[in-house]
């Protein structure tokens, strides 16, 4: 099913065209689980077959096929998230007795 989810989602982004497109807008087009395209446009855009601009529509950032990006700044793979704030201190919790 993965080799055909990424195929559905790559027709979805060619026509898109310009315009692109956010993993809710394939999701709903597809009536799948938001993680699903998620997962295949990540895959997608790790190969190399779609780009991932910063520009947002809503909260969620847009892929267009390389041909469209068309001056507009994209993101790497695996660089869309902030980098981790400081650790967790729990102090003295040793976990899981209720203690």
């Amino acid at each position: 099913m993965r080799d055909n989810t990424n195929a559905v989602v790559l027709a979805l982004v060619r026509a898109a065209e310009r315009r692109g497109l956010t993993s809710v807008e394939a999701s709903h087009a597809l009536a799948m689980h938001h993680g699903i395209t998620s997962g295949a446009l990540s895959r997608l855009h790790e190969a190399g077959a779609v780009a991932l601009l910063t520009e947002r529509r809503g909260t969620h950032r847009t892929y267009v096929l390389p041909g469209f990006i068309d001056g507009r700044a994209t993101a790497p793979h695996g660089g869309t998230h902030e980098p981790p704030g400081e650790p967790l201190d729990f102090g003295d919790w040793e976990g899981g007795d209720g203690s």
